[in-house]
């Protein structure tokens, strides 16, 4: 199954990035492409982790991995595939990871952050 760590309780000194070096360009590290980089995190007694061990194939799991937005820095959501006792010898799953990039203009973004503040109320 996979697990994911709740936001709120990873600390941005908890993740560092990592880079990959170039992706995409011509010839390894000539500078071409784009610089690609990782986010590891160290472990914290503060994370809390939660899995779905009855998600179906007809069901997703979505959330945020950046935020290029104003405000805090951004803390990645962590996430991995776990194993779990007493699942030796039944058939592994498989999964598929799409990510999708949404473009939000700035006068949109205040709308919808005038609707969460309403929404709380």
């Amino acid at each position: 199954p996979l697990a994911v760590c709740d936001r709120r309780s990873i600390a941005r000194a908890d993740v560092q990035s990592v880079p990959l070096g170039d992706v995409g360009g011509g010839d390894a590290g000539d500078g071409q492409g784009y610089q690609h980089e990782i986010m590891i995190a160290s472990h914290s007694d503060e994370h809390e982790w939660v899995y779905f061990p009855k998600l179906t194939k007809e069901e997703v799991m979505v959330f945020v991995t950046f935020d290029s937005g104003p405000g805090d820095e951004f803390v990645p959501t962590l996430h991995t595939a776990i194993d779990l006792p007493g699942t030796e010898g039944l058939a592994g799953r498989e999964s598929c990871e799409i990510r999708v990039n949404a473009l939000v203009m700035p006068e949109e973004m205040a709308k919808m952050a005038d609707a969460a503040r309403r929404a709380k109320m």
